[in-house]
């Protein structure tokens, strides 16, 4: 059986647009992972061994990421990151009328970041 992958090929985070790079192995510094990021190339690389599941929570991750390096925000640890990436799609996932009012809503645009 082939390795499943999703069908994001980017993301845009606040301020720049990554490239979503599938592999079915992901390396950093010798050590397998289940997803990477690369900031100067504006690249995720993410793991096809896992579930559709963990590959979105590892998009979000690599997001977060994303956005603490964009805001010039120290990082929280891995473990923090992960934590925050399963609430962020459980979130989703279960407040899917609250997410179709945002993606609909036609009004004002106060975002300041």
């Amino acid at each position: 059986m082939g390795a499943i992958k999703l069908d994001i090929n980017q993301i845009k985070t606040l301020y720049s647009t990554y490239r979503v790079l599938y592999q079915r192995k992901v390396m950093l510094g010798g050590k397998e992972k289940e997803g990477t990021i690369n900031f100067s190339k504006r690249l995720f690389k993410i793991s096809t061994r896992n579930s559709l599941l963990d590959q979105l929570e590892t998009i979000v991750h690599e997001y977060y990421h994303s956005v603490f390096n964009e805001l010039e925000i120290d990082s929280p640890e891995e473990s923090e990151i992960n934590l925050l990436s399963r609430a962020l799609v459980k979130f989703i996932r279960e407040n899917q009328e609250l997410i179709k009012f945002i993606i609909e809503y036609k009004g004002e645009d106060n975002a300041k970041v």
